[in-house]
């Protein structure tokens, strides 16, 4: 077991420099041997949180575990989240105490999370199977015209004395047309290529065929390579098509119309056009719920969400540390997912998360994505963070979707725009139901969520009552 050793506030990461490669998961526990005091404060009391951020500004998040019956001994796990992105990463370790807050930090050399070299130069799976399907039809359509051309017969489709004559008589020629043009023993083939009539080899008078061509005599039929795909109209075998020849959406770009496949939203109420809010306020101030299946949780003294037009608000001024909104998902499985966000200025945005795991902080545009992996089926909360400013930043939607390409909004001009039309108010009305429901008298709210229709996540809800529009009612919470 590799251990790391500590001298005033920075630790050796010398054992560990290139230890860990891309891919990995839990192959490596790492031991980090602590003082169990540093002045006057108690380490050994502390909530220990490492921290990982590469160079590509991604960043990763355990609480380690502690051992203090020799001393003070922080055990790291190297899950998969720490080799998911190869490269140097700084690490940063904190002991939190237990209001929350960091007193302490520990920092040392950045690591480097060496590269898994089978990976390189394989194409990565950013396209779906349907488009990679509708390529390989359009590439065998491209091959079946080019053999229907060379295996078919030269057809001379008319004569005439002059170049001019054929002009005037054939207005709208089809790439390939031959025509014979010239008086008899000095008639020349004249083939349209789709631009002009290029003048070919002599033709025989006498038997009114082709004579020679591409020097071959006698009677001559087309052959392989006597045209080019483009000449016929068709495509070479080369050809392979972008997004926008099949109509597809570019999955980093948003970019093509024609076809827009999108993923199932796997949050409860994240389309914020119509969003449910069965808690009745225009306004939520400070931590917990309130739109359904979101809340905040910040120590920003003003933070906010409020409804508004097709967007909710989120506000703060520039107090405190953190400002997140955030939804918890049930259930997921194993697999690739990839988190979005659009709002209306991304400069508001601090950073998009997987709680407790992996955050994306660089962003170029409104559309806020990051792609993360999850290892086991579990329970996970994702959100976003705010910048502590005085400032209001409007997010139009949210969606966490499998794979690793958002389907969430497409660019239009410009102009970012959401791919799904409104959800259907009485579906995401039910699944949010079971989480928090009203009633309008005690009489008829159940104390077992089990009696209630939808039944509810837990047995046992909590309850209370709530104010809407002067009117009292009885909800029972699962507090998720």
């Amino acid at each position: 077991m590799i251990t790391l050793s500590t001298d005033g506030k920075t630790i050796d990461t010398g054992p560990a420099a290139r230890l860990i490669t891309e891919g990995e998961k839990n192959a490596d526990v790492i031991q980090i041997e602590m003082p169990v005091r540093y002045g006057t404060l108690d380490l050994a009391a502390l909530t220990w949180v490492l921290a990982g951020v590469t160079d590509r500004e991604t960043r990763v998040e355990q609480e380690l575990a502690k051992d203090t019956s020799g001393g003070l001994t922080l055990q790291w796990t190297v899950t998969g989240d720490w080799a998911a992105v190869p490269g140097r990463m700084r690490l940063e370790l904190s002991g939190i105490s237990a209001d929350g807050a960091a007193v302490i930090k520990f920092t040392g050399n950045p690591i480097e999370v060496r590269p898994a070299a089978e990976i390189y130069g394989l194409p990565r799976p950013e396209l779906s199977e349907q488009y990679l399907e509708t390529m390989r039809e359009l590439v065998e359509q491209a091959r079946e015209a080019a053999d229907a051309l060379a295996n078919a017969g030269l057809k001379i489709l008319g004569y005439y004395d002059s170049l001019t004559a054929l002009a005037e008589a054939v207005t709208n020629p089809q790439i390939g047309d031959l025509y014979g043009v010239g008086p008899s023993g000095e008639m020349y083939a004249y083939v349209w290529d789709g631009e002009k009539w290029a003048k070919g080899q002599t033709l025989s008078a006498a038997a009114g065929a082709v004579s020679s061509v591409f020097g071959r005599a006698g009677n001559v039929t087309a052959q392989a390579g006597d045209y080019t795909a483009a000449q016929v109209g068709a495509r070479p075998d080369s050809w392979m098509p972008t997004a926008a020849d099949v109509g597809a959406v570019d999955g980093a770009t948003g970019h093509g119309s024609a076809v827009r496949i999108s993923n199932r939203n796997l949050l409860d109420n994240g389309d914020f056009r119509n969003p449910v809010n069965q808690r009745g306020q225009t306004s939520y101030t400070g931590n917990g719920y309130g739109i359904d299946r979101w809340k905040v949780s910040t120590n920003n003294s003003t933070a906010a969400v409020s409804v508004g037009d097709r967007w909710i608000n989120f506000t703060s001024d520039a107090s405190g540390t953190y400002i997140n909104f955030s939804s918890t998902v049930e259930k997921v499985q194993p697999g690739n997912y990839t988190l979005s966000f659009l709002v209306d200025d991304y400069t508001k945005a601090q950073q998009i998360f997987l709680q407790g795991k992996v955050s994306q902080m660089v962003f170029t545009s409104n559309l806020l994505t990051m792609t993360f992996s999850v290892a086991e089926t579990s329970a996970i909360a994702v959100g976003i963070q705010k910048k502590a400013a005085s400032s209001t930043l409007k997010i139009y939607a949210a969606k966490l979707e499998l794979g690793s390409v958002q389907t969430l909004a497409h660019q239009e001009n410009g102009v970012w725009v959401l791919n799904d039309p409104l959800p259907n108010y009485a579906e995401e009305l039910a699944k949010c139901q079971r989480y928090y429901q009203l009633y309008t008298s005690t009489a008829q709210r159940p104390t077992n969520g089990a009696d209630c229709r939808p039944v509810m996540r837990i047995a046992n809800p909590s309850q209370g009552t709530i104010a809407i529009s002067g009117t009292t009612y009885y909800f029972n919470d699962a507090n998720l």
